[in-house]
């Protein structure tokens, strides 16, 4: 609550926003302890923390140490990708919790609803308040009823009303009469609304991260067995002769597929983005950022789960590496 801009309580440093937001990623990504229940309580901080464009920011510019340098070390995820969505999307299969993937999905539109797209969204929502039924509105009740929109950004939210609404003639003279607005006339608020065109690499970056890390899930799936089968392989035959028979050999099938989301889970998130964000689908046809590539000889641990990065030949587009 002490994010949000209320009325006697003033909002927290930028400084503070972006260490909370880069707090609940280290617990997310290094808790040895992460279970459904954390993972659940910090998902719902995030979506509180990342409405504000400061929080948004520090999200997808967090670096998770993801990949390893030929001496084993870790090292950060590219700058080419949403680093926190990626966290996000390659937690543990025992983080997983009931509602998880729409929470990813709500957070991925709520990162992108920044600039003109926010502002077009609060247009959106001021216009459906004054349709069909009410014609005039107070404006202490639109700004109301739209406070989770204020909140998020006063200047945009100012922006939107005066492009959206005007005064309503009021036969009222009274000093004290609420302040009344009505929707500006359909060809007046043409030519007050331009078409806005956002130079954020916000957009680019989150799809390149979901179509990269569908790839990677697809890989992964390669190399491990669905959970139930490798459950089902471990268990003894009859129960109750574990202790009487010799130990088995172990089962010849892959370990488990170990993360929360694979890549059907990620195609959801990716069509969620697509159907809601205006502006994603031609995105799809731009060409991918550079990410430097893994480098080979790679020391890892023993049992580890590491296995080597299919690389994926330069497209044109991010389309076509989706095909």
């Amino acid at each position: 609550d002490l994010v949000k801009l209320r009325e006697g309580r003033e909002p927290l440093s930028s400084d503070v926003q972006r260490n909370w937001v880069t707090s609940v990623l280290h617990v997310l990504f290094a808790f040895p302890g992460l279970d459904s229940g954390l993972a659940f309580a910090s998902l719902q901080v995030l979506s509180r923390l990342c409405s504000t464009q400061i929080g948004a920011r520090a999200f997808l510019q967090y670096q998770p140490r993801l990949m390893l340098d030929p001496e084993g070390s870790s090292l950060k995820a590219p700058a080419e990708s949403a680093g926190g969505m990626l966290l996000l999307l390659r937690m543990a299969r025992k983080a997983a919790f009931s509602g998880m993937l729409q929470m990813i999905a709500d957070l991925a539109v709520l990162l992108l609803e920044e600039g003109p797209l926010l502002q077009q969204r609060i247009e959106n929502e001021i216009q459906a308040l004054f349709m069909p039924q009410a014609k005039t509105l107070p404006a202490k009740e639109v700004t109301s009823r739209l406070n989770h929109l204020f909140i998020r950004s006063p200047e945009f939210f100012e922006e939107a009303l005066k492009a959206m609404t005007q005064q309503a003639p009021s036969t009222n003279s009274s000093a004290d009469a609420p302040l009344m607005l009505e929707l500006v006339p359909d060809s007046e608020r043409q030519q007050k609304t331009k078409q806005r065109a956002t130079q954020s690499t916000a957009p680019l970056l989150m799809l390149q991260t979901l179509v990269s890390e569908i790839c990677f899930s697809l890989e992964l799936q390669h190399h491990t067995a669905f959970p139930k089968l490798s459950e089902v392989a471990k268990k003894p035959s009859v129960e109750g002769e574990a202790e009487k028979k010799e130990p088995e050999p172990p089962s010849k099938l892959p370990v488990a597929y170990p993360l929360a989301l694979d890549s059907n889970s990620l195609l959801f998130i990716l069509d969620v983005l697509i159907t809601r964000v205006p502006g994603m689908s031609p995105l799809t046809m731009k060409t991918p950022f550079t990410v430097p590539a893994m480098q080979a000889g790679l020391t890892v641990p023993e049992n580890a789960l590491v296995f080597a990065d299919a690389s994926v030949p330069p497209q044109k587009s991010i389309l076509l590496v989706m095909t």
